[in-house]
């Protein structure tokens, strides 16, 4: 190699090196904190858990999990098919006991509670957690993504997405605070954009001290900051939370009808947490 041509390929390497330090600062020193990109062919069970988090282990052993809110699924390890790149939470017309008419899907990074609090894999106050999912259509269906305490009190709850099978253009954002006047007072928005159900789309938040900032397929949709919650008695969420990803079958929305398909999947890309932003 000649003089000159070391000379420009150092040049080079110099304005690369330049070029990444400046894009590393553009976009802030955000760390990933956890991460899952379901590349294998099998559920990870040191990040994830399948069982609602207020089971009892037994029943979670047992394949009993269900959560009391006129739901009708029972969530089963069986119902968690990973593949292909993605993970399907797979919801299917199946009688099971003690009468739940559907079985389903669901993962958290809590677990079951024993004598105390659920003992989750990975919980964390602040930062940007997001999820790339495929979303099935269909009265019924109520897939979500969210996160509760990890010490096993509630509210808070941050809905980062929820979505209705009937309306497969609708997302709905929320966060749930007590205050005052109720246990269970929220604040919540809507975003209506395309039919969700028929790509793969992005929903994540932004939880910072002082506000949450919501976004869909990285566009913000909504805000809440902290002085709208204390406004009405209640504070924004400041304790150590975990996530979950579930496609549950009634329950808050109209309940499924003969021409809900079945089975159907929630198919879930990848979930990543973040400290901030990036």
């Amino acid at each position: 190699m000649s003089q000159r041509t070391t000379v420009v390929a150092i040049a080079a390497a110099i304005t690369l090196l330049m070029a990444c330090a400046a894009l590393a600062q553009s976009n802030g020193s955000a760390q990933l904190l956890f991460h899952d990109e379901f590349k294998a062919n099998h559920l990870d069970a040191a990040k994830w858990f399948w069982c609602y988090p207020n089971e009892s282990p037994a029943n979670c052993t047992n394949n009993q999990s269900g959560i009391p809110y006129r739901e009708e699924e029972q969530y089963r390890r069986s119902q968690l098919v990973e593949g292909g790149g993605s993970l399907q939470l797979v919801a299917v017309r199946s009688s099971v006991k003690p009468s739940f008419p559907w079985t389903s899907g669901l993962i958290s990074t809590g677990g079951p509670f024993q004598s105390g609090p659920p003992q989750a894999t990975f919980a964390f106050k602040y930062g940007y957690a997001e999820i790339r999912t495929r979303i099935p259509s269909g009265d019924g269906f109520w897939p979500a993504f969210w996160m509760i305490p990890s010490d096993g009190s509630w509210p808070p709850e941050i809905d980062v997405m929820e979505w209705q099978g009937g309306t497969p253009h609708r997302d709905y954002m929320t966060v749930h605070f007590s205050d005052p006047q109720s246990s269970n007072d929220s604040l919540q928005a809507t975003y209506d954009g395309p039919d969700f159900s028929q790509d793969y789309h992005i929903f994540a938040i932004d939880w910072q001290p002082g506000v949450l900032i919501w976004y869909v397929d990285n566009v913000e949709r909504f805000r809440v900051t902290a002085a709208q919650i204390e406004a009405r008695g209640g504070k924004l969420p400041d304790t150590p939370m975990y996530i979950i990803a579930n496609l549950a079958i009634g329950g808050w929305i109209s309940p499924p009808n003969p021409r809900t398909p079945s089975p159907a999947s929630m198919f879930i890309d990848y979930v990543r947490v973040w400290n901030r932003k990036p």
